[in-house]
């Protein structure tokens, strides 16, 4: 089932459209002579589009003729009655997804709390039409429900990531992961801001895909500016022609934000077409296609420590106080000699950095002052390989470099029953068999582990069809690097700390700290024991997204207004009928003036 794209097929009674490109000519039309007809048949309707140096906000938006049942044209108009003609709200049934039962959910994630918040999100995928933003604070397990989503639904899924070292990680964590990068999915070069006005041209296979995706799951979406994320949603309408498949966003807003030049053409794009703002939340798209936001708010990782998960709640949203800088700063090393028994106390204490240079100079001396045998883990892998997302990323290195004692992190999940380790697990090497390549690590808990070489492969997505010419969506190793999964770990970037659960570290925040820096690299810990820091923190240190916090603020005026406006209509149909449920639908999808009118008539007919 899934969303089927509109290129052919049986639509039964659905009128057939045809898609317009942004220059305001069909792109269906093959000869000069049908072009001519269809100008003249909208030459008294249609308002003609030039086109504009930026991506606009009716780039992407489509709108069917009232003078004709087989063309859609650009109207500049559009705004805000968009989502009320939007194709999808003709294609109802077929956007609900198909999802195997909750039971046969929770057999197979036994380990895993299905809580409200799962289920809510199933019940948005199954009984609506909704795309979907999963906004998760860290250690929330977002990428817990990203695994249980992969296996629930049946339709047509494709996965993908902001960055390389995203689809990375996501691929480490589990073999039934196949994720790819955005640009590596969809064939976009990577720039800083892109226009609708001229799609790029991709391959068959690529265009299959994106023609029979049902669903399309992105993560650390918080990485992906306005501009990428307008040009995504406008591309696979154009090649979909109107369609899009259901959208479901995995990120934490208050984490790193997307990396945007402070190029002066740049900075006024963005103040031109988006106010200033940079977000895929504060994209036209994002506000047009009715993303319904569901908050992950029950930490994990910090759940025996509450006074540190407080203290990191309010980091996160620039609430903290005076007593939380106290408490922090209780945990700042005094003197050389205390952090020298810290690191004797803690032998895979890492070190998190601001920048390369100093994880680089750090990486070094710790390795320079072992006088223990250095080995080399040489790495199989072909040639493609080299080109893609994840060998640039630099998780994936030609070859690994260790000597007995130095700290180790894993970089992958134990394939055996017992899962004695994950990706991000911390250990000291303590022996190396080059030959067979594997090494032993003993980890924190005083356990060694054997860790042998694995695989990990780049995919991409490819159609295939089967009986009665139904098209699934598979993914095809198409490059291949293997290795001994583990990397020398004494120091890393708070960058690349993202999505990872770390032991022990030291926290070395230099001159310079990106924004959310101090509670991404914070908030990696389970508790306020596991972490010492350089040097103070001072109040400044602590930055703050303002365009993130402006959108939690929106969504939470949005839930205390929907939560208002559900008990009003209880109280006129006095029951939590099915009646009611549609009546709020109805009043959470109309525009602020109108949905005021209709609440006011309520409370006078109450």
């Amino acid at each position: 089932m899934g969303a089927t794209p509109l290129c052919g097929g049986n639509w039964g009674n659905v009128v057939r459209y045809k898609a317009y490109d942004y220059y305001g000519k069909n792109k269906n039309t093959s000869s000069k002579k049908k072009k001519n007809k269809n100008k003249q048949n909208n030459s008294n309707n249609t308002q003609s589009v030039k086109p504009k140096k930026f991506v606009n906000k009716e780039d992407y938006k489509w709108k069917k003729n009232n003078n004709s049942n087989s063309k859609i044209s650009i109207d500049t108009n559009l705004a805000k009655d968009y989502t009320k003609i939007n194709l999808r709200n003709m294609k109802d049934s077929d956007m609900k997804l198909n999802m195997k039962s909750l039971e046969d959910i929770k057999a197979r994630f036994a380990d895993i709390e299905i809580n409200d918040k799962y289920l809510e999100v199933f019940d948005i995928l199954k009984n609506t039409n909704d795309n979907v933003s999963v906004i998760a604070e860290a250690g929330a397990g977002k990428s817990t429900l990203l695994k249980v989503l992969n296996y629930a639904i049946e339709d047509n899924v494709v996965i993908c990531a902001s960055t390389g070292v995203a689809s990375a990680l996501l691929s480490a964590s589990s073999s039934d992961l196949y994720s790819t990068t955005i640009h590596s999915t969809f064939k976009i070069k990577p720039q800083t801001i892109y226009s609708t006005n001229n799609f790029h041209k991709v391959d068959i296979e690529t265009k299959a895909v994106i023609e029979n995706m049902d669903v399309l799951i992105i993560d650390e979406c918080s990485m992906i500016n306005a501009s990428l994320f307008d040009y995504l949603v406008g591309f696979m309408k154009y090649i979909r022609r109107g369609t899009l498949p259901r959208i479901i966003l995995f990120s934490d807003i208050c984490q790193l934000p997307p990396v945007v030049n402070n190029d002066e053409i740049i900075t006024k794009y963005f103040k031109t077409q988006y106010n200033g703002n940079i977000y895929f939340f504060n994209s036209h798209a994002y506000e047009d296609e009715r993303f319904h936001t569901v908050f992950f708010e029950k930490i994990y990782r910090q759940i025996g420590d509450d006074t540190f998960k407080n203290i990191l709640n309010r980091i996160r949203v620039g609430k903290f106080t005076d007593e939380d800088l106290k408490l922090l700063n209780d945990r700042v090393l005094q003197d050389e000699d205390e952090e020298i028994n810290w690191e004797l106390d803690n032998e895979t204490s890492i070190r998190i950095c601001s920048t390369n240079k100093e994880v680089d100079m750090y990486n070094k001396i710790k390795m320079d002052s072992l006088t223990t045998d250095e080995y080399v883990f040489k790495a199989n892998m072909t040639e493609s390989f080299r080109y893609t997302d994840k060998f640039k990323s630099g998780l994936y290195p030609e070859e690994i470099r260790v000597k007995i004692g130095c700290p180790i992190m894993i970089t992958h999940n134990d394939s055996g029953n017992n899962r004695m380790f994950v990706n991000g697990s911390m250990g000291i090497l303590t022996s190396c068999d080059v030959e067979n390549r594997k090494c032993t690590v003993r980890l924190n808990s005083g356990v060694e582990v054997e860790v042998g070489e694995y695989e990990t492969q780049e995919f991409e997505y490819q159609v295939e069809y089967g009986e009665n010419n139904n098209a699934e969506i598979t993914a095809k190793p198409k490059a291949s690097y293997s290795n001994v999964a583990i990397k020398p770990c004494s120091s890393l970037t708070i960058h690349k700390t993202q999505g990872l659960t770390i032991d022990k570290a030291i926290v070395s925040f230099g001159n310079w700290i990106p924004e959310d820096g101090v509670y991404v690299a914070l908030s990696r810990m389970r508790s306020l024991n596991d972490f010492k820091l350089v040097k103070p923190l001072r109040a400044s240190d602590i930055k703050v997204n303002k365009e993130a916090l402006d959108f939690l603020k929106r969504e939470n005026s949005k839930k205390e207004n929907k939560l208002n406006n559900e008990e009003i209509i209880k109280e006129v149909f006095n029951d939590d009928s099915d009646l009611t449920k549609q009546i709020n639908d109805i009043v959470v999808s109309l525009d602020d003036d109108k949905k005021k009118m209709l609440l006011k008539y309520l409370e006078n007919f109450k």
